[in-house]
């Protein structure tokens, strides 16, 4: 069985997808058989692939892993109607459609589906999940929203914690402002044995300003227990340009030279 980490933000447009990617990349670096899990995807950034169609943020995290993008990767998609902001189009392994309303851009509203469908998108993220780690060492797999988010039925974060054993990283991003009261309130709204999950967080894009950095860490460190893991750089001025497989790579290297990964993931 694989390994299995996943990468939770404290909010929407935290850094996810990047460290993710970033991750993945590093691990592959490393002679690790990786593979990334996207349970429900929102396509906004539409790719053709040769297997199937996927949004680009999902088609680049697999390119870090050098693995083939196929099903499994990411079982449920949704589609926005028409560019409508309340409602869009859930699908469950290219097979099954139908409605959906949105409490937000991103974020569905799955509670208000029938048990019967809720049962097929959890039987669909279980079984994916569960075939994916027979062939992988490592799935780095990529949260949704807030873990915490109020009102919606949360089928990619707290499902996948409580249904598998699961290593979680918390992201939270210092250029959107409020990094470590983000960080702080979502971390306190997790439940125990959730909380018992995290190995530590990442303060994503960071710019500049030191002594800015050491306050947040400090003021986060004074109220909880959790690891600081490191500071990923706000590189994306400086590589947006390059080929992807080049963009990768110096993503990787930001791992290596300001995360302390290897020191908390035990099988690296």
């Amino acid at each position: 069985m694989s390994e299995l980490i996943m990468v939770q933000g404290v909010s929407s447009n935290s850094g996810k997808s990047v460290i993710t990617k970033s991750l993945c990349r590093y691990f592959s670096n490393k002679g690790l058989k990786v593979t990334s899990f996207k349970p429900i995807l929102f396509i906004e950034d539409e790719i053709e692939c040769t297997e199937r169609t996927t949004d680009i943020r999902l088609y680049e995290s697999m390119q870090a892993c050098r693995a083939p993008l196929t099903l499994l990767n990411n079982p449920i998609q949704i589609k926005f109607n028409n560019k409508q902001i309340s409602t869009a189009r859930l699908i469950i392994e290219d097979t099954e459609e139908f409605d959906i309303d949105l409490f937000g851009r991103d974020t569905p509203l799955i509670n208000r589906l029938s048990t019967d469908q809720i049962f097929k998108i959890k039987n669909s993220i279980k079984k994916c999940l569960i075939e994916l780690s027979e062939n992988y060492d490592l799935i780095v797999i990529e949260g949704a929203g807030n873990p915490t988010d109020l009102g919606t039925l949360d089928l990619t974060n707290y499902f996948i914690l409580k249904e598998f054993d699961v290593k979680t990283l918390l992201v939270t991003k210092l250029s959107a402002g409020g990094a470590a009261a983000s960080l702080l309130g979502t971390y306190s709204l997790l439940e125990k044995e959730i909380q018992k999950t995290v190995i530590g967080y990442i303060l994503n894009d960071f710019i500049n300003g030191e002594e800015k950095l050491l306050e947040i860490e400090g003021k986060i460190s004074s109220l909880t227990k959790l690891k600081y893991l490191g500071c990923f750089p706000h590189i994306w001025n400086e590589i947006k340009t390059l080929p992807l497989e080049e963009q990768l790579e110096r993503l990787a290297n930001s791992i290596e030279t300001n995360i302390n990964i290897q020191r908390n993931v035990e099988f690296v």
